[in-house]
């Protein structure tokens, strides 16, 4: 694995986070993951993933301010932004 370069004005945007925000933040850590999967298959290594921010969570519902408050009465909720954001949020 490797640490991922995240600007700090990404993940505590001016004014809030956004959706545009949310998107600009996963793509700079996607593409460099991409690197990474690139070069570990040219080493013929594996990669294991790092730790990727989420600036928004994700929900089967709409979620207007990006922020869920739990599936049931007295579930937990993520904070946002999330710092160890589950591989479902960002890969599909």
């Amino acid at each position: 694995t490797f640490p991922l370069h995240v600007p700090r004005a990404l993940i505590y945007p001016e004014g809030g986070m956004s959706a545009k925000g949310h998107i600009a933040l996963i793509n700079t850590q996607l593409a460099q993951i991409r690197v990474g999967l690139v070069l570990a298959h040219a080493l013929g290594r594996k990669l294991i993933l790092p730790s990727v921010i989420c600036g928004y969570d994700k929900a089967w519902y709409a979620l207007s301010s990006g922020r869920a408050k739990g599936a049931f009465a007295g579930a937990p909720h993520f904070v946002v932004p999330i710092f160890n954001c589950p591989l479902d949020h960002y890969l599909e």
